[in-house]
This record gives C-alpha cells, sequence and structure tokens, in this order.
C-alpha cells in the first residue's frame, strides 16, 4: 500500500484521475484473479513447497523495500529512517517469534 501511494503521487504529475483509477481497477483485478489461480492451483501443496512461495514472496518485498522505499524515506526523513525500519523488523521478529503474527 505505502507503495502505490507513493507510484500514485508520482502518477497524478503526468496522468489523469480516472487512467490512475483504471490502472488500479485492473492491478486489483489481476491480483485477485493469481490469488484465485494460486488457491486453486495449491490446494492439496505440501508445506514446504507453500513455505517455498512463502519465501520467494518475502524476499521480493525486501528487494522492493531495499530498492524503492528505503531511499525514498531517506531523502525525505534523514538518517532515522535506519533505526525506524530496525525498530519494525525488531518487532515483527518479536510478535512471530512468540506466535502473534
Amino acid at each position: 500500500m505505502p507503495e502505490s501511494l507513493g507510484a500514485t503521487a508520482l502518477l497524478r504529475k503526468t496522468h489523469s484521475t480516472s487512467r490512475i483509477m483504471l490502472r488500479w481497477a485492473v492491478i486489483a483485478v489481476i491480483s485477485a484473479l493469481a490469488a484465485g489461480a494460486g488457491y486453486v492451483l495449491l490446494e492439496g501443496a505440501s508445506n514446504e513447497l507453500i513455505a517455498a512461495f512463502e519465501a520467494v514472496a518475502a524476499g521480493a518485498i525486501l528487494v522492493m523495500l531495499a530498492d524503492t522505499m528505503i531511499p525514498v524515506a531517506f531523502d525525505d526523513a534523514g538518517p532515522t529512517v535506519g533505526l525506524a525500519t530496525t525498530a519494525g523488523f525488531a518487532t515483527a521478529f518479536f510478535l512471530s517469534t512468540v506466535g502473534v503474527g
């Protein structure tokens, strides 16, 4: 969601609101179809296969953070972004370790 907000802000400079909304609607439909296909195709899949897909997805999110979001945040907010990022990861790790997430 944060990445989409940033992308939308950039798109507003060169695209109409209706074109941006259409683009996000198409992305939402494609995402829903992909989720449905994954649900059907992976029904009964082994835990190891599901874990492998989740690991790849987690890696993609980390790449997006490192490549796009962190540099922009650093430009806007300075070095405190590193501390906030570390605190966020530590909190997520803690919550997943104690069984909340």
